[in-house]
C-alpha cells in the first residue's frame, strides 16, 4: 500500500514538472533591467476603494513593457521623484510583460528632447478628481555616480492634474500615451 501510495505521489510531482516546465519554456523572457537602461514610465497608483498599481516602461532597447504591483504596498513609491535602481528594477519585475518594440533608436531619439524639459516649469497642482487614483508620464534621469533615478514630470493626471510647461514635454506626453494605450481620461485639464 505505501509503496503504491509512493508511486502515485512520484507520477503526480513528475507531471507536475512537466507542466511548470512546459509554461516556463511559454513565457515571454524579461532581460533584467540595467541601471540607465529606463527611459520613460507611465505609473497609475490608486489607493481608493482597494490599492492600484501599475503602469508601463520604455526602455533604451526600444521595448515597452507593462507592469503590475497590484495592491502591493506603496513604498517604493516612497521618496517620490527619487529612488535607486534596485529598487526601480524590483517595481519592474512585477507581472513584467513585453507590450511592444518600437523602431529601432525611437525611444533614444525622443529621450534626445528630455534635457529641453529638465528644467521647465510646472503648472500649479490642481485637484481635478476624487478616487481616479494618479497617472504619471514621466522620464527618468539615471545618475551613474549614485546609480539613482530621478523622475521629470512630464504631464499628471487624476486625484491632481500637473503638468510640465514645455512643448517638447506634451509631444513626449502624447508619444508616450500612444506607445503605451493609456488615456488620462477626464480628469485632465491640461491635455490639448
Amino acid at each position: 500500500m505505501i509503496q503504491m501510495l509512493r508511486s502515485r505521489f512520484t507520477a503526480v510531482l513528475a507531471a507536475a514538472g512537466l507542466v511548470a516546465a512546459s509554461a516556463s519554456c511559454a513565457e515571454t523572457f524579461i532581460p533584467r533591467l540595467e541601471p540607465g537602461s529606463a527611459l520613460f514610465e507611465v505609473e497609475y497608483t490608486n489607493a481608493a476603494w482597494g490599492r492600484r498599481w501599475n503602469g508601463f516602461y520604455v526602455d533604451a532597447q526600444d521595448r515597452v513593457y507593462s507592469y503590475d504591483l497590484g495592491d502591493a504596498r506603496f513604498d517604493l513609491e516612497g521618496s517620490g521623484d527619487e529612488f535607486t535602481a534596485a529598487e526601480l528594477a524590483a517595481k519592474y519585475a512585477h507581472d513584467a510583460k513585453l507590450v511592444t518594440t518600437l523602431a529601432p533608436g525611437e525611444a533614444l531619439a525622443r529621450y534626445d528632447g528630455v534635457r529641453a524639459v529638465l528644467t521647465t516649469p510646472l503648472t500649479a497642482p490642481r485637484g481635478m478628481c476624487a478616487d481616479a487614483g494618479t497617472l504619471r508620464f514621466s522620464a527618468l534621469v539615471y545618475d551613474a555616480r549614485t546609480d539613482t533615478y530621478h523622475r521629470v514630470l512630464l504631464h499628471q493626471s487624476g486625484d491632481v492634474a500637473q503638468a510640465n510647461l514645455s512643448p517638447v514635454a506634451l509631444n513626449l506626453y502624447h508619444w508616450l500615451s500612444g506607445v503605451t494605450g493609456t488615456s488620462s481620461g477626464a480628469c485632465d485639464p491640461f491635455d490639448a
